[in-house]
């Protein structure tokens, strides 16, 4: 599999598939960038935040999982064996048991990311 780096592109799609936000609505007369405002959950308009480099902004997508007590986990550890160097996140339910996907990346925002989307059901690769 190609390995996924942090980008603007799926900074968007985990706001998309994972944060449940509308992207900018696309102007034939105006090309918009995915710095472009965005509509949140609640119609408010923000910017994109940079979800897979940003620990702060990568905490939102935690958040958004956990919401409502019952709903899933992130979590995240640093692991250094053969298989895996670097951060491995998983999402698992309430309880720390039920592990539903799995994800690992060179840094914490982007296994945090890439373990949201698999569990939204986006395919992504693991490296």
């Amino acid at each position: 599999m190609s390995e996924m780096k942090a980008s603007r592109e799926l900074d968007a799609l985990v706001a998309e598939k994972v944060m449940g936000w509308t992207p900018p609505t696309h102007d034939p007369k105006h090309t918009f960038s995915y710095r472009e405002l965005w509509t949140d959950e609640h119609g408010d308009f923000c910017q994109l935040p940079r979800f897979t480099e940003r620990i702060d902004d990568a905490w939102m997508v935690v958040e958004k999982m956990a919401e409502g007590m019952d709903g899933p986990i992130i979590n995240l550890a640093w692991c250094e064996n053969p298989d895996i160097e670097g951060w491995y996140g998983w999402v698992c339910d309430m309880k720390g048991v039920g592990v539903w996907q799995a994800a690992a990346a060179d840094t914490a925002p982007l296994a945090i990311c890439k373990a949201a989307l698999k569990a939204k059901g986006v395919e992504v690769p693991d490296a």
